[in-house]
């Protein structure tokens, strides 16, 4: 297999910086976080803007905060105070919402209830206020993302838009396939809309914020969001069973592509993004090229150091166990369905990546922390027990070929 100077710098030079911290054993201390990276201009701190971000106190909502309080940015939070009101005592909170139709859905079958009551859109907290730039982190309901962006269209210079690759209708092996003139899911109109599909509905919320603020918005769109407080748990499940060691179930094709954003890199993105007052339509999945699940997977065993083995289990026999991608097996889906975006666009707009050790470091302190707090209860992974159970499987039937 080729490994090209990127791949190497991406997965070696990191694992070897990062690895003697690891091998010491991870802690979950914030006090000694991965280098940051340098996006374009990082050298050079601008006057200090006024930015005012939706959300701001979940996953990529710290990412952002803390960046832009790095970079002496003057920053209000505006949301409904209640994901972790605690944060950031000394910045200015602005108590609101969004706006959301709930969940309709019957708490059970003896409580008719919806799980959760619709909330209705509350902005009054932002009047009569301005600010050089939003950064719009939690926008979902397109007519509500059209009410909040009409609204700061008078009141802000520049709006930065968190959306989403799953605005695209499908994905292929193809590496050049997706790029951000990929035609989009297709698209009705709102009330045609039976249920809550994220995709079409934040291809809606862009075209709400641009019809709002024309050449005035970054519609940022990332694939799958890693790191620290990733409330998903989503990649941090791999370095966590190398942390552990022994035999490790490896999905599908080697060679098979995977894709993810450490978000430490694209909050420091969004910032800058704002800072230069950049317009436009950006993919923001991950690094550019091949990384291979092997490559991966063998990244987390240089960065950890533990005494563990990668035993390659077909997609056929996975399917025939059961055994779900992505969920089940995170970061991981079948061929037919692989994705992978080109992310040139963004790269030229300023977005930087840090080694892929640094991202494995942070998820894996993330996935400790969480654990000494709560327990391992995290719902969706495959079980230890019944991961056995398939490996054993796996090696029975090898033995008649």
């Amino acid at each position: 297999m080729t490994h090209s100077t990127t791949r190497r710098v991406l997965l070696g030079a990191g694992a070897v910086l990062a690895a003697g911290a690891l091998a010491r054993g991870v802690a979950a201390d914030e006090s000694q976080p991965a280098d940051e990276p340098k996006p374009a201009g990082a050298g050079k701190l601008p006057k200090p803007l006024k930015i005012l971000v939706l959300g701001g106190t979940r996953f990529l909502g710290p990412a952002i905060v803390d960046h832009a309080l790095a970079r002496g940015h003057d920053v209000t939070l505006f949301n409904r105070g209640k994901s972790n009101p605690e944060m950031y005592p000394q910045l200015e909170k602005l108590k609101g919402n969004r706006g959301s139709h709930g969940d309709p859905r019957p708490r059970s079958e003896t409580d008719p209830t919806p799980r959760r009551a619709p909330e209705p859109v509350d902005l009054k907290s932002l009047e009569g206020r301005t600010w050089d730039v939003a950064i719009d982190t939690s926008g979902y309901w397109p007519e509500f993302v059209e009410a909040s962006s009409k609204q700061l269209a008078k009141q802000v210079g520049h709006y930065v838009f968190v959306s989403t690759i799953s605005v695209y209708p499908q994905f292929g092996k193809d590496p050049t396939a997706i790029d951000e003139e990929t035609e989009l899911v297709g698209l009705k109109q709102r009330e045609e809309y039976k249920g809550f599909d994220y995709g079409a509905f934040k291809a809606l919320c862009e075209q709400a914020c641009e019809a709002a603020m024309p050449g005035r918005v970054a519609n940022v769109r990332p694939g799958l969001i890693v790191g620290h407080r990733d409330a998903s748990r989503r990649l941090g499940e791999w370095p966590l069973k190398v942390h552990r060691g022994g035999e490790i179930l490896a999905p599908g094709n080697p060679d098979g592509h995977c894709q993810f954003i450490d978000v430490k890199d694209l909050g420091a993105w969004c910032v800058h993004l704002a800072e230069n007052k950049t317009a436009g339509v950006f993919n923001a999945s991950g690094f550019p090229g091949h990384l291979s699940f092997e490559e991966f997977l063998h990244g987390c065993k240089c960065s950890i150091r533990t005494d563990c083995s990668f035993t390659w289990v077909s997609e056929a026999f996975l399917e025939q166990q059961q055994v779900r991608p992505w969920m089940q097996l995170p970061n991981w889906m079948p061929e037919k369905v692989l994705a992978w975006v080109k992310v040139e666009k963004a790269m030229a707009a300023g977005l930087t990546f840090r080694p892929i050790a640094d991202t494995v470091r942070d998820a894996l302190a993330w996935e400790l922390e969480l654990r000494a707090k709560a327990g391992d209860r995290w719902r969706w992974k495959l079980d230890p027990k019944r991961e056995a159970e398939v490996l054993a499987a796996w090696a029975e039937s090898q033995k008649t070929k």
